[in-house]
Parts: structure tokens; sequence; C-alpha cells
């Protein structure tokens, strides 16, 4: 950077107390910067829960219920993220363009439906135009599928759980492969149910992944 008066150059140096002084090459005269703000801790924000940008997920739902995708959601509430109010916020900005809902009885029923009855649950969402929900639930052990004014209950492949990380993830992403080759949704629960109980069974997110060979071995038993 050059003085717009006198041409010459800029120069900076750091000084042992951290302050960085920017002075030209002629006149010498510095102008002192400190090298990072100084934040006392009684001073600093008290951290608030993050967001999504609302706005931007309820346009992608609309345009692709505009555009005849098919759409899946899953709130994943966590009170270190969100409050049940902006869960709920989000929830109801999307609801009516969702197809596919997976929805945890421990955390996402009872803090956006403040509900835990799974009849009223089912009945709730299916009013909302949601063709299919399925609803985990640690606490009897299972999936609820609820689709065609029917609900099915299918139990988790093991009990031997390890580490729970994304099994979450590796249930939904396994029930929309079954949905989307042909699978009804009861079967791709069963389906899914394999694959995040072989995913709870080893550790971390992504080398406890299964094979598929070793999933439709065990869903074609039954």
């Amino acid at each position: 950077m050059k003085c717009k008066l006198c041409g010459n150059e800029l120069v900076k140096k750091k000084t042992k107390s951290g302050e960085v002084v920017l002075y030209y090459t002629e006149c010498k005269k510095p102008f002192k910067i400190p090298a990072k703000p100084v934040v006392k801790e009684e001073e600093e924000e008290e951290e608030k829960p993050v967001t999504l940008p609302k706005e931007a997920v309820k346009k992608a739902y609309e345009l692709a219920k505009k555009h005849g995708v098919q759409t899946a959601y899953d709130p994943n509430y966590s009170s270190t993220i969100h409050t049940p109010e902006t869960a709920k916020e989000n929830f109801n900005s999307v609801i009516e363009n969702v197809d596919i809902l997976f929805m945890s009885t421990k955390y996402d029923t009872k803090s956006i439906l403040d509900t835990d009855s799974i009849e009223n649950i089912m009945k709730n969402i299916w009013d909302k135009g949601v063709s299919i929900l399925v609803l985990k639930s640690s606490e009897k052990g299972g999936y609820y599928t609820g689709y065609n004014g029917s609900i099915n209950f299918t139990e988790f492949y093991t009990k031997e759980i390890v580490d729970t990380t994304c099994s979450g993830d590796a249930f939904n992403g396994a029930f929309m492969y079954g949905l989307t080759h042909g699978y009804t949704p009861m079967e791709a629960s069963k389906l899914a149910s394999v694959v995040a109980g072989l995913q709870a069974k080893g550790i971390g997110a992504i080398k406890s992944v299964p094979y598929a060979r070793e999933v439709f071995q065990i869903f074609k038993k039954g």
C-alpha cells in the first residue's frame, strides 16, 4: 500500500507487546493497531442457539414439491442447537411440503408436538398431509411405521449397542434406499433397522457403516 500524498510504501511491523505498527518509509509516523481486540471474560456474549436459515430450507422444500420431487425430513431436535420454540417454527415452516417424516419419540415428538401418544402423533402428522411417518422409539426398542392408515412396529435389529453415532442417519438413508427400490414402507423399515443396528454395533460414523452384502443376507433371512 502507498501513501496517497507522498507515494511512499507502507511498512508494517509487530512490536514485542503484540501491537502492529504501521508507518510510511519517509515520515516514520506510526499508527498503532492492536493485534487482537481484548475482550474481558465478563464482557463476552453468551452463546445463542444456532438455527438453520429457515427461509432457504422452506424454499427448497417448496421447489421440490412443485417439481414432483419426493421429500423427507428429520427434525433431529437437540437442546444444544435449538430451543423447543425454534424447533417448532422450523418444523411448521416445511411440514406441508414433506412426504416422509422421521421423528424420535424421545426428543422430537415431545418437544415439537407436545405428545407421546403414538396414535395421536400419527393422526396429527397424517392430517398435515405427510404420507409416511417413522417414529424411532428407544423406549419401546423399535420403529413405528405409519402409512395409509396402518401402523406397524419393527424391533431394533440388535440390543448390543456400542456407539449410536449416526445410526439414525444410517436408518434414514437405508429407509429411503428401500423406498426408491420398490420396497413398501414396512419392508423399508426392516431393512433400515438392520443397517442402523449393524452401524450401532461398531464405533464411529464412517468405519462402522455395514456392507450391503451383510445387510441383505440378514434382511432376506427375515
